[in-house]
């Protein structure tokens, strides 16, 4: 973990410019000198946590906080890094960008990055629309002949009862079926729309059922949104909500853990 933060100091004091910089000592055009007007680092040598920022007079400015999360073994954990950045492009403006770093990957936002879309609603459309392609198609068709293909014919399945309806209006839906062989399913699709015309969620929530090789029932409910794929069975397993290790460094050190809840913060240039 230390071996990263070091890393990432190394590097920013790598891309900040030096005031040992001489404008002739290449050749080429002269470049003008580039002052440092301010720059600090701080770190906790308790928990790693650091933050550290440097301002130059031509209008470049860096400011971030790392924060450390220790796993339940030593070399186990993860660090959340937060910050924002600015420069002046080639056209005299100047250009703000803030960002998060973490297990989720690094999320930059500024007012010129382009933003993609939450939801196109005509790719929400797809979207029920192979899903239900996807459920006509694992359903057994009533007209299946048990000797049309060589080796153990399959035995006659026969849909007891299918439904679907969707609203014109919200675009909302849903649909079941029902087989004599014990497998069905059953779905309901939310659709959200946002403040814009292309964009918007949709929530998906639902259970199926089907008899396994060894004769029992097996049941699994669901919800599918932005939030992921989430499914829940009796048979499925449950990861440990904590595992102990974890448990008892959150009660010996609950310093550690002051960020647990909150909101990130933007450092502000200093």
């Amino acid at each position: 973990m230390n071996t990263i933060i070091v890393a990432c100091l190394v590097a920013v004091a790598a891309a900040a410019p030096q005031i040992s910089y001489q404008p002739n000592q290449y050749s080429g055009n002269p470049q003008p000198l580039i002052n440092i007007l301010s720059q600090s680092f701080e770190q906790d040598p308790n928990t790693g946590n650091y933050k550290h920022s440097y301002q130059q007079d031509n209008g470049q400015a860096v400011a971030e906080e790392g924060s450390v999360y220790p796993g339940p073994q030593p070399e186990t954990g993860s660090i959340t890094q937060q910050g924002n950045f600015q420069f002046v492009g080639d056209d005299g403006n100047t250009y703000q960008i803030s960002y998060v770093a973490s297990e989720g990957g690094f999320q930059p936002r500024g007012a010129h990055l382009p933003v993609a879309p939450a939801q196109i609603p005509e790719y929400a459309s797809c979207i029920i629309v192979a899903c239900l392609v996807a459920v006509a198609a694992a359903a057994p068709q009533t007209n299946y002949q048990p000797n049309q293909y060589s080796g153990n014919p399959q035995p006659l399945i026969n849909i007891l009862s299918q439904s679907f309806e969707q609203d014109p209006n919200t675009g909302n839906y849903k649909h079941s079926y029902q087989q004599d062989n014990g497998q069905a399913a059953a779905e309901e699709g939310s659709v959200y729309p946002d403040s814009q015309p292309e964009t918007g969620s949709i929530t998906q929530q639902g259970n199926f059922q089907f008899v396994g090789d060894d004769g029992n029932t097996y049941q699994i409910s669901y919800v599918a949104s932005e939030g992921g794929f989430q499914p829940r069975g009796a048979h499925l397993p449950v990861a440990p909500a904590q595992i102990p290790e974890y448990a008892q460094l959150r009660q010996e050190h609950p310093e550690l853990f002051w960020a647990e809840g909150q909101q990130p913060q933007q450092p502000t240039y200093v």
